[in-house]
């Protein structure tokens, strides 16, 4: 790796990654001095096992699931069609479980994600609320016009559904 400038005035220039000869380091930065708060110290890409359940039975939803952490902000995503969940309890709470942090859901911004499901032929909106501590997403749906929400459960679906799903949470690890 050749730097350029390490130290005075001017830019530094790298013609190659920049490599820590020991775990746990990071680059600061926008500062000119080291600030906890401007150390990324953690970046980490991979793949995760989605699964959809009612509490007892899991349904698998990986075909692409995908995650990207930077920090403490993790996204996931996956898609995945035709999914039967006919073997889930019909009355029982759905929730999508396995993410790949805990989440810490007393953190600002991850109370509420939006995504469409397939409800009995049509699209309803679904809400993920993020377990604290937990790698759990529960599920919620709108009830009409009255603004409430309403665990989602298996009688509100059709047997074959299809998932698309991003989202975005805070987590401690």
């Amino acid at each position: 790796m050749a730097l350029t400038k390490v130290r005075g005035l001017g830019l530094g220039t790298l013609d190659d990654n920049i490599t820590f000869s020991t775990a746990g380091k990071g680059v600061h930065l926008g500062v000119t001095s080291a600030t906890s708060s401007n150390l990324l110290d953690d970046y980490e890409e991979g793949t995760w096992t989605a699964q959809i359940t009612d509490g007892s039975t899991d349904v698998d939803l990986t075909t692409s699931a995908v995650y990207t952490k930077i920090g403490n902000l993790v996204t996931v995503s996956l898609d995945k069609y035709n999914v039967d969940i006919s073997s889930l309890s019909s009355s029982s709470d759905l929730s999508i479980k396995t993410l790949p942090f805990s989440s810490n859901a007393t953190s600002h911004g991850n109370k509420i994600i939006h995504i469409t499901g397939t409800s009995s032929g049509s699209n309803i909106p679904v809400l993920l609320y993020p377990d604290n501590t937990s790698t759990s997403v529960a599920l919620y749906k709108a009830v009409s016009s009255s603004q409430n929400m309403a665990t989602l459960k298996p009688s509100d679906l059709a047997s074959q559904v299809s998932v698309r799903l991003t989202l975005t949470y805070f987590t401690d690890s």
